[in-house]
């Protein structure tokens, strides 16, 4: 049956396949086909507003065709009113399966193939080709007379075009579908992961030239981190690839590789002061070109090499192919906010934003860090150190850089920044430290609010997500064109709807609720997918919201998303720095601060006040282990695995904020969230992590983060505007995940699983003791061991990788 909505007007000879659908460009508008369109099964020409469709000389779209909006297929002489002969000239034919982004223009005489999506902003013409050669094919990228082909170019020369093997999947639904309904979301999700801001450099260090098709490889695996521009180069022995998410000058201007006389520059991430940064360089001479933060960072490395690193506030990776100096520089932002991994050996390096780039060339083996594995099964653990779970992969860490002189080809390594140099204890008049984090925080938020694209933010029913919606507040010429994202578990404590809605009606956003489904991502095939996308397992199912999160971001139109990581692990957040803050009060001799903490914490976790003082006098006399119980002992002999320093967490709170900060917490947080965000091309960015405001609070007196009864307590009384619910809220649920619950009612389906996985891991796991001591473990939330999530999600990884163990 064909789907038919009212207010089309059809011309003559129009043939409408099985399944075939026809949509307006909007409710008062009217389409018209003149003469012969023929659309194949399951095709949707225009399922957004103001796609149009002039086929005087004839268009043929294939079975499963989708066109974005904004889309022009033009045929003959372009005028949409004349009726030519559909025989008399070259028509355009559009293959099956393929997705035609926002934005394109396909111009006549133009015949693809199947499997093809026509990235955004593309006009493609017929000089795109060879003579009558079709683009496309399987596993064809670009065939044609050019070697790359950017995108809004209106001389002919302006399509990317990739294979999509997903596509034969694709169904249209039999009514008219909504643009955030599931068909968009199926659509949107097979065309992000084709078009998966990215970067990566290749350089043979004994003078090779490199390989293109390496460079396209480390373009093309990082695609969905860039979906707007690709910039691929040889320069002799170093090759660069980029590819590009347009948040600040969206203009083609602004693209990458950005070029200074001879030297290059791929960067990643967010230079907020680049516009006070443009001016102290325009004063020295520099002139620019563009209004991008990615040419200021150019021209600053180009005036101060790896000092300008300190003069920089933002998120940033980057590699710079300094002419004048005759280096190479990598370089990493403060807290790791920004990827940046690498692998160097003998003749080779290879580096960039995500591990999947430098395997996709073939140059590097998935071998498995079976070390970091024990870790992972072990503690939960991950991004630890400079290791990955891929033996020849490493990160670069945060705060660091990495040269090599490109003539002697020596490597350094060198560590620019060191939050413990930069704390600077201080005791200001609590009024004054009130005052001053407001400034600072206000400050921030307002950095990151700058852009050239729509923003967004995430809104739990915390206090970080909404100090960040109250300063955001005044920023905002309407903030009912603000989303704001709540995802929820429909379980018991796992749904703060309610709270965040309120927040939202008090400032005026848009509110939008995102479920997140824990039995239907908590399977094989759905944590193979998570692990291509990370690079690495889940440790739990708490990172299913990230990605709900960011696909429905996404679909809504956002590309730059506030969230509030990073408060906890300084503010003191976390129950670790409660116990560390009462340690701090005793031996300060504050008896009474520690009593009236005591008193505050049962009520927080409503246990008797007994109960609370014998854990915390515990979590004084001795270590307590973190150790999974199932795995314990549960690895051979041979495989290495220092897990000592980590069983324990350090009991000082100044101590302790730096090791959240630098290894524990931050660092593995930073990682997930940094890839669940960019899958979907969206730039998230943590306001609570500018430096300034790290430094600051870090060198106030514990008793100003950690009293009173309160946690967190100056950030309360720096953002008075909360409301009462949230500001005095004592409660924290964080962002969790029923997975207990899961174990408890699909305790058979999970038991499978988790042999199954033991099948997968057995060279590496002692299968037979986990076994046994499932067969011990009740489906009760008691029994529940995050191992048993970890188990699967490392099988997954393996798979997804083909990692040989």
């Amino acid at each position: 049956m064909h789907a038919v909505p009212w207010k089309i007007r059809f011309a003559q000879h129009v043939l409408g396949i099985n399944g075939a659908a026809y949509w307006p460009m909007h409710p008062d508008s009217q389409l018209d086909y003149p003469n012969r369109v023929l659309l194949g099964r399951d095709s949707w020409p225009g399922i957004a507003p103001l796609c149009y469709v002039s086929a005087n000389m004839g268009i043929v779209i294939g079975d499963g065709v989708t066109v974005g909006r904004e889309v022009g297929l033009i045929s003959g002489d372009h005028d949409p009113t004349r009726l030519t002969n559909y025989l008399d000239s070259d028509p355009q034919i559009i293959g099956n399966h393929c997705i035609i982004e926002d934005g394109c223009t396909i111009l006549p005489g133009v015949e693809l193939a199947e499997h093809i999506v026509v990235t955004r902003g593309s006009v493609v013409t017929r000089s795109c080709l060879q003579p009558r050669a079709i683009l496309g094919g399987n596993p064809a990228r670009v065939v044609g007379t050019h070697d790359r082909l950017g995108t809004g170019n209106r001389r002919g020369c302006a399509a990317r075009l990739y294979p999509c093997k997903r596509f034969r999947q694709l169904r249209a639904p039999q009514s008219a579908p909504s643009l955030s309904g599931a068909f968009r979301r199926r659509i949107g999700r097979c065309r992000r992961r084709l078009s998966m801001c990215g970067w990566g450099i290749l350089v043979h260090r004994d003078g090779r030239s490199v390989e293109r098709r390496h460079l396209q490889a480390m373009a093309d695996a990082v695609a969905h981190r860039g979906p707007d521009a690709e910039g691929v180069i040889g320069l002799g022995s170093v090759g660069l690839a980029h590819r590009r998410l347009k948040v600040i000058d969206v203009h083609d201007r602004s693209n990458q590789p950005m070029q200074l006389g001879d030297s290059w520059l791929i960067f990643n991430g967010a230079i907020y002061n680049f516009q006070e940064l443009r001016g102290e360089l325009e004063v020295l001479g520099h002139s620019f070109h563009t209004r991008s933060d990615t040419e200021v960072l150019l021209h600053a490395l180009d005036e101060w090499g790896s000092d300008a690193l300190p003069r920089l506030n933002g998120m940033f990776s980057f590699a710079f192919h300094d002419a004048r100096r005759g280096t190479l520089l990598l370089a990493r932002d403060r807290f790791g906010i920004k990827p940046l991994c690498y692998h160097l050996s003998g003749n080779l390096l290879i580096a960039g934003s995500e591990a999947k780039q430098l395997l996709a060339t073939g140059l590097v083996e998935p071998r498995p860090n079976l070390s970091a594995a024990r870790i992972f099964l072990e503690t939960g653990r991950l991004n630890v150190d400079e290791h990955t779970l891929f033996a020849d992969i490493v990160n670069l860490l945060p705060g660091h850089w990495l040269e090599i002189d490109l003539a002697s080809h020596k490597v350094e390594r060198r560590r620019w920044y060191d939050l413990a140099e930069r704390i600077e204890p201080a005791r200001p008049p609590y009024a004054e430290a009130v005052s001053t984090i407001r400034d600072l925080l206000g400050d921030s938020v307002r950095l990151r609010h700058i852009a050239n694209v729509p923003l967004g933010a995430a809104l739990s029913g915390g206090l970080d997500s909404t100090a960040i919606a109250a300063l955001s507040r005044p920023l905002l010429a309407d903030p009912s064109q603000h989303p704001v994202f709540t995802t929820w578990h429909d379980a018991a404590g796992h749904d703060e709807r309610a709270l965040a809605a309120s927040v939202a009606n008090r400032f005026g956003y848009r509110h939008i609720e995102v479920p997140v489904d824990l039995p239907g991502y908590f399977t094989p095939g759905w944590l193979q997918t998570f692990a291509r996308l990370q690079d690495q397992p889940l440790p739990s199912g708490s990172h299913f919201n990230e990605y709900a999160l960011f696909e429905t971001a996404r679909g809504h139109g956002v590309t730059v998303f506030l969230d509030g990581q990073g408060s906890d692990e300084y503010f003191g957040g976390y129950g670790e720095y409660w116990f560390a803050a009462q340690r701090a009060a005793l031996l300060s001799g504050r008896f009474g601060e520690v009593w009236t903490n005591l008193r505050a914490r049962s009520l927080s976790t409503g246990e008797p006040l007994l109960l609370t003082t014998r854990k915390w006098i515990a979590s004084q006399l001795g270590a307590v282990p973190r150790v999974s119980v199932l795995m314990d002992g549960a690895f051979p002999a041979g495989i290495a695995g220092t897990i000592a320093s980590d069983s324990e967490l350090p009991r000082d709170f100044e101590a302790l904020v730096l090791a959240e900060i630098g290894r524990l917490s931050i660092p593995y947080q930073l990682h997930s969230q940094d890839r669940f965000a960019m899958a979907f091309g969206v730039e998230s960015r943590l306001p609570f992590l500018d430096y300034r405001l790290v430094e600051y609070v870090a060198g106030l007196p514990v008793r100003y983060r950690v009293g009173g009864g309160w946690q967190k307590r100056i950030l309360r009384d720096a953002v008075p505007e909360l409301p009462d619910a949230v500001r005095w809220r004592r409660q924290k649920n964080g962002f969790s995940s029923p997975d207990a619950g899961y174990w408890v009612a699909n305790n058979g389906a999970m038991r499978a699983m988790i042999d199954d996985a033991l099948g997968t891991l057995a060279p590496f796991v002692d299968a037979a003791l986990v076994r046994r001591r499932l067969d011990g473990l009740t489906p009760t939330a008691g029994d529940y061991d995050q191992a048993m999530f970890r188990l699967i999600s490392l099988a997954a990884w393996v798979r997804a990788f083909d990692v040989r163990l």
